[in-house]
């Protein structure tokens, strides 16, 4: 039980972690700050906002990227692909952490897969299972198992490529399919967990749902999707006693027919005015102006912590900023053909991802690693562990946040041992910047204790954790012999050098 427990503690965290970086966090700060919104109003508008943005035909949002799918949802041949078309599908989703906080780990990979599969579809196309596997990170024998049992069960999990006798002519998306449990009065727990839906994900479902039935019996309903379409199929074979008590049948006003489906819901669920309407409409612009912009096909934004951002500060208080993270390079996707062991591709994925947001000026953790991967912590623990060739420059390790601390101590060994700078740089993988950095703030603990500070002292005037702090003062004490006094002597001017611009810049504020 022990155990179990310590897993949920770590995992909730972890959810914490990652939820807090949320598009959908974003605007619900900004909601707060600028509109005077209460938590849970603009928690629930945020929501709109983003499911509104989703939705909308060829927006690409910051956790979308264009892939090359075969073209025609019947496109089931094996021969090798001659023509493709572009898509837009969505890796990861932030709704995924509710479904593994629910229902675990092999569930969130579940959902993921199938978006990803009713997406494509959505859009006239098929993904391999080689696609999906460069994706997910999971191997293509355990996406052909899951895949067997999903359509079992009736969802739509149409793959190029698919045997001819694991076609379903009765396959729905999983909205249609769990809101058909709705109506025979099933158990919605257990229909949600079998089709992995989170309780946000169905909440939205069944508002969609009203809207597109009111739509319908109003005349309004253009069929703007397959899956919308199904849902009007559906809602045909209801008794209407249920719609009635489901309070759908209402009409629209005609007036609200030239009004968008989200201006709709900004009068009817918030009560907003036509003022605060229009307001809310051109903030909504200006995010979409900011998730549209000149990023790469396989390119994502994710809000990281930025990299000056101290240890021991709440992640509520720490500024964020927007990294953009290549989740596919040109490499792997080269790879669907002939896929490597999938083990090589995931640490690639974690080399470049922490090196990109590094550049863009934020850090990212495991937690963050993790779920943009769609794998346990462990796993990119172990993958981290194994690595010893490169460090990775994570928030943990850079910003000196429990144990991973190992790359700045064979840094600053290397420098003491009299390797050059460029030696050190290419030993390590490190930049130049990151090893002046580290020697700079070693040259000062080093001064700080010559001066007679105690480490408490020497951690409060520098701001570095205490464990850090008594890292640095072992690493002297081991280098204390004579044979290793020229390079304390660097240090020392090292330190004086930084002084006197410190002194230099504060004459010239004053």
């Amino acid at each position: 039980m022990g155990r179990v427990r310590e897993y949920r503690q770590r995992l909730k965290y972890q959810l914490f972690s990652v939820g807090e970086k949320s598009l959908i966090n974003q605007i619900k700060v900004e909601l707060q700050g600028n509109f005077g919104l209460s938590q849970t109003e603009a928690e629930l508008l945020a929501q709109l906002i983003e499911t509104n943005l989703f939705h909308e035909k060829h927006i690409r949002t910051a956790n979308q990227i264009l892939l090359k799918g075969t073209p025609g949802r019947l496109t089931f041949s094996r021969s090798k692909r001659t023509k493709s078309q572009e898509i837009i599908i969505t890796p990861f989703d932030f709704k995924d952490l509710e479904v593994e906080w629910e229902f675990g780990l092999k569930k969130m990979q579940e959902n993921r897969l199938l978006r990803i599969i009713e997406e494509a579809y959505e859009q006239n196309s098929l993904l391999s299972k080689k696609d999906l596997c460069i994706l997910l990170n999971i191997t293509t024998n355990s996406i052909s198992q899951r895949l067997r049992k999903l359509r079992a069960m009736g969802f739509r999990a149409e793959t190029s490529g698919v045997e001819k006798s694991q076609r379903t002519n009765n396959s729905q998306f999983r909205s249609t399919w769990l809101l058909q449990k709705y109506f025979e009065g099933s158990d919605i727990y257990q229909s949600r967990e079998t089709a992995a839906v989170s309780k946000t994900h169905f909440r939205e479902i069944i508002h969609r749902f009203k809207i597109v039935l009111r739509e319908a019996h109003s005349g309004a309903f253009e069929g703007k999707s397959l899956e919308e379409k199904e849902w009007v199929n559906l809602s045909q074979k209801i008794p209407e006693k249920k719609l009635l008590d489901f309070s759908v049948t209402e009409l629209l006003p005609k007036e609200d027919f030239a009004q968008s489906r989200f201006q709709q819901q900004l009068k009817s669920d918030f009560g907003y005015s036509p003022v605060v309407i229009r307001a809310i409409e051109d903030f909504k612009l200006e995010l979409k102006n900011q998730i549209i912009n000149d990023r790469e096909p396989t390119q994502v934004i994710y809000w990281a912590v930025a990299s000056e951002e101290p240890a021991g500060k709440p992640l509520s208080a720490c500024r964020l900023v927007a990294v953009p993270v290549t989740l596919l390079s040109e490499e792997e996707i080269s790879l669907k053909g002939e896929i490597k062991r999938l083990k090589e591709i995931k640490l690639a994925k974690i080399i470049r991802y922490s090196n990109e947001a590094k550049i863009a000026g934020g850090f990212l953790n495991q937690s963050d690693l993790s779920f943009i991967l769609g794998i346990h912590s462990d796993a990119v623990r172990r993958l981290i562990k194994e690595n010893n060739n490169m460090p990775i420059p994570l928030r943990g390790s850079e910003c000196d946040i429990g144990r991973g601390l190992s790359h700045r101590v064979k840094i600053l060994e290397l420098y003491l041992q009299m390797y050059t700078e460029t030696e050190i740089v290419d030993r390590t993988g490190h930049s130049y910047a990151s090893v002046e950095n580290y020697i700079k703030e070693f040259a000062t603990v080093f001064a700080l204790k010559e001066k007679g500070l105690p480490a408490g002292m020497i951690r409060k005037v520098t701001g570095r954790s205490l464990n850090l702090i008594k890292i640095y003062l072992d690493l002297i004490q081991k280098y204390s012999a004579p044979d290793f006094s020229l390079r304390f002597m660097q240090l020392r001017r090292v330190f004086l050098k930084e002084e006197r611009k410190t002194q230099k810049r504060g004459a010239q504020l004053r």
